[in-house]
């Protein structure tokens, strides 16, 4: 009978390369490539200024020529990594040495943070150190605020002085509407006067007038004239008070509006100069920030964890 058909191979599935002792951990992805994985915590402590700051986290180096590429080491805040590779994924090689540098990889961390600084900016006169999280404008700001409350008695004495100076010119000012109302007063009064006046004397005139036509009890001319002559004088005498009295109104309107326009004036001065102040807080702070530079004590580094990490693609950070 013939031989029954030969069952064709399968290709083997490609597992993870077995490494006793050590922890891996990886990507669900169908690539993956090799690297160190290291959670710990860091403490920066400084004296002066009085500082402590913790960081907690984990972090990535991939291997590089038989050695940890620690050079470039990065933070990472989210890894989704699992006990189990995806079926089928192929792995990248392993240097030959890659359980004695995970073994080691631990101290070797500590050494690499134990070099890197972490940078804090701080504001020496007010003794303001930037808060985590804080960008540098933000901190820059808060360092304004410090100094403008430490010089408030001085922007304080400078609001009143404006305040003061400003409120004389307003008591002038509403003496001065007091006195236009007066003068206004006074001018209508001089021309209803002034407008009787003439009414006056347009009717003795009249009258006269008439009188002597009509055969009423005789006058002289020179009677008439004395009377015209007298109404002239009256009628001149209401215009030149009429004259005086529109050019006190005018002379009010004058002042008041001299007035306001030096209110205005020391209005624009006075921001002016609150705002000068202003600038001179936020120059002195932007030029008196510094930026301190802490780096841990190896004491003050605790590693977790230390892993094989298999990842795909770039992890975010």
């Amino acid at each position: 009978a013939p031989p029954p058909p030969a069952v064709p191979a399968t290709a083997p599935a490609m597992v993870a390369p077995l490494l006793p002792g050590v922890e891996q951990v990886f990507a669900a992805s169908p690539s993956l490539r090799p690297a160190v994985l290291v959670e710990a915590e860091v403490v920066y402590r400084k004296g002066t200024p009085p500082l402590e700051r913790r960081t907690a986290g984990t972090w990535l180096a991939p291997f590089a020529e038989g050695r940890i590429s620690w050079e470039t080491l990065t933070a990472f805040e989210q890894l989704e990594l699992s006990g189990k590779p995806r079926e089928g994924a192929a792995f990248a090689p392993l240097p030959s040495n890659a359980r004695d540098l995970v073994a080691r990889a631990a101290d070797q961390f500590i050494g690499e943070i134990d070099s890197r600084a972490l940078e804090v900016l701080y504001h020496r006169a007010s003794r303001l150190v930037q808060e985590d999280g804080e960008d540098r404008d933000a901190f820059t700001a808060r360092c304004v605020d410090a100094v403008r409350g430490a010089s408030s008695t001085k922007l304080d004495r400078l609001r009143q002085r404006h305040e003061q100076e400003l409120r004389r010119i307003d008591e002038r000012i509403a003496k001065e509407k007091l006195e236009l109302e007066r003068d206004s007063q006074d001018l209508a009064a001089r021309q209803r006067q002034k407008q009787l006046t003439v009414a006056s004397g347009v009717g003795d005139a009249l009258l006269s007038g008439l009188g002597a036509l009509f055969g009423g009890r005789r006058r002289s001319l020179g009677t008439l004239a004395r009377r015209g002559a007298s109404a002239a004088r009256q009628v001149a005498e209401k215009d030149r008070m009429t004259d005086r009295a529109r050019a006190d109104v005018e002379e009010s309107e004058q002042t008041i509006e001299a007035l306001s326009m030096e209110r205005e004036r020391l209005a624009a001065a006075h921001a002016e100069e609150l705002a000068a102040l202003e600038r001179q807080a936020e120059e002195a702070v932007a030029g008196a920030v510094e930026m301190l530079r802490i780096t841990p004590a190896r004491k003050d580094i605790t590693v977790r964890r230390v892993a094989l990490a298999w990842l795909g693609d770039e992890p975010r950070r």
